[in-house]
C-alpha cells in the first residue's frame, strides 16, 4: 500500500495540533517560533499523518492522535519520503513494507 499527500503551507493551527497530534508532535511543533518555520513544522507533520492514513486505507477514521510521525519516527513497517516543492508546497509518500527485517 502507498499513500501521499501534497500541502500548501499554511498558518499552523495550534487547535488542530492539541486535537489530533500526539504530545510528541505537539512538542516538536511548539519548538519552532511562531511563523514560518512553525508554520512548516506544523504543515510536515500534517502531510505525514494524511499519507498514512490514506496507504492504511482508513483515512481520519483512525484518529490522527493515536500514531506518531514526527521526525525520524513513523510507524512501524512503513517508509515515509518527503518533498519540499516550489512555491510554497510541502509531499509526502509512505509505502508499507512489512515484511523488511530490521538488523
Amino acid at each position: 500500500p502507498v499513500g501521499c499527500d501534497v500541502e500548501r503551507i499554511a498558518h499552523a493551527r495550534m487547535e488542530v495540533v492539541r486535537e489530533c497530534f500526539t504530545e510528541d508532535e505537539r512538542r516538536h511543533v511548539e519548538t519552532f517560533p511562531e511563523g514560518e518555520e512553525r508554520d512548516r513544522a506544523f504543515c510536515r507533520l500534517w502531510v505525514r499523518k494524511e499519507c498514512y492514513v490514506k496507504a492504511v486505507g482508513r483515512g481520519f477514521d483512525l484518529p490522527p492522535g493515536s500514531f506518531s510521525v514526527t521526525p525520524g519516527t513513523f510507524p512501524a513497517g512503513w517508509r515515509c519520503v518527503e518533498w519540499d516543492f516550489a512555491d510554497g508546497y510541502l509531499g509526502a509518500a509512505c509505502v508499507g513494507m512489512p515484511d523488511i527485517v530490521r538488523v
